[in-house]
């Protein structure tokens, strides 16, 4: 098959307004080129048909008939063309294509062709660029790389890498491309921090830069950067990243992603100085606006109040976390721990039967004490792939530690809010053959060191208290047990809850019924639809059937505790 026109494009970023490929210009040519060197075999007769196009390319753009016809295809295909692709096409032997490979290395220099990877075979497309000037009947000029601003530079050396990690381009291509760019660039900063690394230290310090500027991402991984990197370079980087001995983090620009004396040294993020410049030079702003919250970011004005009834044990206990939180308290108690060398941060504990309100105690804390809450989907940390559920955990730490750093000035300390907790606290397991068990382990011994070195305010909720892991034990400064509500509790949530309800009827059903506060809220919903649809007000006989069908037994069955006592 000689057919070289594909139903394909990569020319997505083109702008496709006035375009002129009418006769007499460049795309014209193009089109004819392809048309009559398709099995000619470079015949004298299709040279000759030609020779009108060839001198208008050459003088448009300076082609010689070779680099006419070799554009030409890229242009007619929209793919990545070896130069066997190219010679089976016009009905040549390969080798004849390559006696021909200077000219074609000519256009990569001036920018008009680039190496690109398709299927991992290695050959020639169009650029961008180029394409995009040939449409508009104009040579194609490329953009000047030297006097970057930050922005430009960055976006540079981004594309490059990104292509690498896609593998749309070699690592060897995208080596030169970036060092080519720092070439043209001495003068600016980042091109001088890096003068002096070794071609893999630059492109690990860019490429860290990239998941900073792109995705706020602060803690990577091995498995992120190995898509760009060869194994044997990949080999030193990791001896490089155990040892610290690298001019990255002894020239301080890059350094640990989890500073810890328990840290698996294996996740590493651009420095505190760099991550400054970067803000200040490119106006991040990924933690997001005041008026659009971060992911996952409940904010403490969005917070109904509600009220809530404890047993007198928890009422204690959450008096004192709640004066604790505001936040004149907080504030002076973190510097005082830290002048003490005690360390600062405050992980929690909320335990106890379902229904009994740890999760709604967070939230009621947070609007009382103007705090956010970053929620953690726990469901979304694990992933089937290796090494992404340990990247995750990690991502999450690092997001919570960036946002306090940048709203912390001016607002309270956020609640970073792990709730129904279960699956990632749990007792670790003693077998770790398979590789979900060792998955487990990860995550939890990357949370326990997290918390270990927590500045910030740490909330964990669990039903499931009986396997909860010793070491999670130890480090959970306040532990609340929740118990579900006693008798006198319990009139009082009727009575908040159905405002209808007379003190005899609210105590009659707190008495007979061992409900929490879940469940008596699900029996007032239900309350509330029939109200709705068929105007009825609550019965005591309506809510005790509602209270049975919620405790899943009949009066005449002894009721059981569901949960702990």
């Amino acid at each position: 098959m000689r057919k070289l026109r594909v139903n394909k494009t990569n020319h997505h970023a083109v702008d496709y307004s006035n375009t002129k490929c009418g006769e007499g210009t460049i795309m014209a040519a193009f089109e004819h080129i392809v048309s009559v060197i398709e099995g000619s075999e470079l015949d004298d007769h299709s040279m000759n048909t030609l020779k009108d196009d060839f001198e208008f390319l050459k003088e448009k753009l300076s082609f010689t008939r070779m680099q006419s016809m070799v554009v030409a295809m890229l242009v007619d295909s929209n793919i990545v063309l070896e130069t066997g692709n190219m010679a089976s096409y016009i009905g040549l032997k390969n080798i004849s294509m390559l006696k021909h490979i200077g000219e074609i290395e000519e256009l990569v220099t001036r920018q008009i062709v680039r190496h690109k990877k398709d299927n991992q075979d290695n050959g020639y497309q169009i650029a961008t660029g180029a394409f995009a000037a040939f449409l508009k009947n104009e040579p194609f000029v490329p953009i000047s790389k030297k006097n970057l601003t930050t922005q430009k530079l960055f976006e540079f050396i981004s594309t490059s890498i990104s292509e690498c990690e896609h593998g749309e381009i070699s690592y060897e291509d995208m080596s030169g491309e970036v060092e080519y760019v720092l070439e043209e660039n001495p003068a600016h900063y980042l091109c001088k921090k890096v003068k002096g690394l070794k071609t893999y230290e630059k492109i690990l310090f860019f490429f860290c830069i990239k998941k900073y500027v792109n995705y706020g991402d602060m803690c990577i991984m091995d498995t992120q950067y190995q898509l760009v990197f060869p194994v044997k370079i990949l080999s030193q980087i990791r001896s490089d990243i155990v040892s610290r001995i690298s001019p990255l983090f002894t020239d301080n620009l890059l350094g640990d992603a989890h500073n810890s004396a328990f840290s698996l040294r294996d996740g590493i993020t651009i420095s505190e100085e760099m991550k400054e410049y970067l803000d200040e030079e490119l106006q991040l702003n990924w933690t997001v606006p005041e008026e659009k919250p971060l992911e996952g970011m409940l904010t403490h004005g969005s917070i109904k109040l509600k009220h809530l009834y404890y047993n007198d044990e928890e009422q204690v206990s959450i008096s004192k976390l709640s004066k604790m939180l505001h936040n004149e308290h907080f504030t002076s108690i973190q510097e005082r721990m830290k002048e003490s060398g005690i360390r600062s941060g405050f992980a929690c504990l909320f335990y106890g039967a379902p229904g009994t309100g740890k999760t709604e105690t967070v939230l009621q804390l947070a609007r009382e004490t103007g705090r956010d809450i970053m929620q953690v989907n726990v469901a979304n940390i694990k992933s089937k792939w290796v090494g992404d559920s340990e990247k995750n955990i990690r991502n999450i730490f690092c997001r919570y530690k960036n946002y306090c750093k940048k709203k912390c000035k001016t607002k309270p300390t956020p609640i970073l809010l792990f709730n129904e907790a279960d699956a990632i606290i749990s007792k670790r397991s003693t077998n770790v053959e398979r590789s979900v068990d060792k998955m487990e382990n990860a995550i939890q011994n990357i949370i326990l060191e997290e918390i270990e070195n927590l500045e910030g305010i740490l909330i964990a909720t669990t039903n499931l208290t009986s396997n909860i892991d010793a070491a999670f034990e130890r480090r959970f400064i306040y532990k609340v047990e929740f118990h579900k509500p006693n008798v006198k509790i319990k009139k009082h949530i009727w009575k908040s809850m159905i405002q209808e309800l007379n003190d005899s009827d609210a105590q009659a059903l707190a008495s007979e019924f061992d409900l929490s506060g879940g469940q008596i809220e699900n029996v007032m919903r239900k309350q509330f639809v029939d109200k709705i649809l068929y105007d009825e007000p609550p019965t005591l006989d309506k809510l005790r059937h509602y209270c049975m069908q919620e405790s899943m037994h009949q009066p005449s069955q002894h009721r059981v505790t569901i949960g702990f006592k």
